[in-house]
């Protein structure tokens, strides 16, 4: 959304909200749910969490390879 600056529309956020509801309803049925344990995981949190961005650009296909064969090097030693 545009306003919020949010990377997730309102329908998909939604929508994650009713499964977390759902999830927590039956996973208080379970046994893990009445020792309070193993609580599923939020849909919500999942899409609102920012995560790492590892992104590299390169100026030319040498720059590229260069950096290629270092990591090819690092991972097999």
């Amino acid at each position: 959304m545009k306003i919020s600056n949010s990377k997730v529309d309102i329908q998909t956020f939604m929508l994650a909200s009713m499964i977390d509801s759902l999830n927590t309803l039956v996973w208080f049925k379970t046994e893990d749910g009445q020792k309070n344990t193993n609580r599923p995981v939020s849909m919500v949190k999942l899409l609102t969490t920012e995560t790492e961005n590892n992104v590299v650009g390169f100026e030319s296909v040498e720059e590229f390879e260069d950096a290629r064969k270092e990591i090819i090097e690092r991972s097999c030693q």
